[in-house]
Protein backbone atom coordinates (compact mmCIF):
# COMPACT_ATOMS: atom_id res chain seq x y z
CA UNK A 1 0.00 0.00 0.00
CA UNK A 2 1.25 3.47 -0.88
CA UNK A 3 1.77 5.90 1.99
CA UNK A 4 0.93 9.61 2.16
CA UNK A 5 1.70 12.29 4.73
CA UNK A 6 -0.54 15.36 4.91
CA UNK A 7 1.05 18.37 6.63
CA UNK A 8 -1.48 21.12 7.23
CA UNK A 9 -2.64 23.12 10.24
CA UNK A 10 -6.24 23.38 9.00
CA UNK A 11 -8.29 20.33 10.05
CA UNK A 12 -10.80 20.61 7.20
CA UNK A 13 -7.98 20.48 4.64
CA UNK A 14 -6.51 17.40 6.34
CA UNK A 15 -9.93 15.74 6.30
CA UNK A 16 -10.62 16.45 2.62
CA UNK A 17 -7.17 15.40 1.43
CA UNK A 18 -7.18 12.38 3.72
CA UNK A 19 -10.53 11.22 2.36
CA UNK A 20 -9.40 11.51 -1.25
CA UNK A 21 -6.03 9.86 -0.68
CA UNK A 22 -7.60 7.02 1.32
CA UNK A 23 -10.10 6.41 -1.49
CA UNK A 24 -7.17 6.33 -3.91
CA UNK A 25 -5.65 3.50 -1.87
CA UNK A 26 -3.12 5.38 0.28
CA UNK A 27 -2.39 4.78 3.94
CA UNK A 28 -2.57 8.31 5.34
CA UNK A 29 -0.90 10.00 8.31
CA UNK A 30 -1.11 13.69 9.12
CA UNK A 31 0.82 16.38 10.97
CA UNK A 32 -0.24 19.88 11.96
CA UNK A 33 3.26 21.41 12.08
CA UNK A 34 6.64 21.07 10.46
CA UNK A 35 8.16 19.74 13.66
CA UNK A 36 5.45 17.09 13.96
CA UNK A 37 6.02 16.07 10.33
CA UNK A 38 9.76 15.70 10.96
CA UNK A 39 9.00 13.46 13.96
CA UNK A 40 6.60 11.32 11.90
CA UNK A 41 9.06 10.72 9.06
CA UNK A 42 11.57 9.26 11.50
CA UNK A 43 9.31 6.17 11.66
CA UNK A 44 7.07 6.52 8.59
CA UNK A 45 8.39 6.95 5.07
CA UNK A 46 5.63 8.28 2.81
CA UNK A 47 5.60 7.85 -0.95
CA UNK A 48 4.23 11.39 -1.23
CA UNK A 49 3.63 14.36 1.05
CA UNK A 50 1.22 17.26 0.73
CA UNK A 51 2.57 20.35 2.49
CA UNK A 52 0.81 23.56 3.47
CA UNK A 53 3.06 26.44 2.49
CA UNK A 54 1.93 28.61 5.42
CA UNK A 55 2.32 26.31 8.40
CA UNK A 56 2.38 28.07 11.74
CA UNK A 57 5.11 27.39 14.24
CA UNK A 58 8.88 27.22 13.97
CA UNK A 59 8.94 25.91 10.39
CA UNK A 60 6.78 26.92 7.44
CA UNK A 61 6.18 24.48 4.58
CA UNK A 62 9.31 25.25 2.55
CA UNK A 63 11.42 25.25 5.72
CA UNK A 64 10.06 21.83 6.64
CA UNK A 65 10.93 20.48 3.19
CA UNK A 66 14.47 21.85 3.46
CA UNK A 67 14.84 19.98 6.77
CA UNK A 68 13.40 16.81 5.21
CA UNK A 69 15.85 17.02 2.32
CA UNK A 70 18.74 17.64 4.74
CA UNK A 71 17.75 14.37 6.44
CA UNK A 72 17.93 12.53 3.11
CA UNK A 73 14.19 12.32 2.39
CA UNK A 74 13.70 12.45 -1.38
CA UNK A 75 10.06 11.56 -2.00
CA UNK A 76 7.78 14.02 -3.84
CA UNK A 77 6.16 16.93 -2.00
CA UNK A 78 3.08 18.73 -3.30
CA UNK A 79 2.75 22.24 -1.88
CA UNK A 80 -0.74 23.52 -1.12
CA UNK A 81 -1.59 27.14 -0.42
CA UNK A 82 -4.56 29.43 -0.51
CA UNK A 83 -2.35 32.48 -1.02
CA UNK A 84 -1.02 33.13 -4.53
CA UNK A 85 1.63 35.44 -3.03
CA UNK A 86 3.49 32.31 -1.86
CA UNK A 87 5.12 31.72 -5.24
CA UNK A 88 8.45 33.09 -3.95
CA UNK A 89 8.45 30.50 -1.13
CA UNK A 90 8.15 27.71 -3.70
CA UNK A 91 11.04 29.02 -5.76
CA UNK A 92 13.33 29.24 -2.71
CA UNK A 93 12.69 25.61 -1.72
CA UNK A 94 14.31 23.88 -4.69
Amino acid sequence: MMKALIVDDEPHIVKVLGTHLTRAGYEVKSATSGDEALDIIKKYTPDITTMDCDLGGRLNGPGTVREMRAQGQTYPVVFITGDPANEDKFNKTS
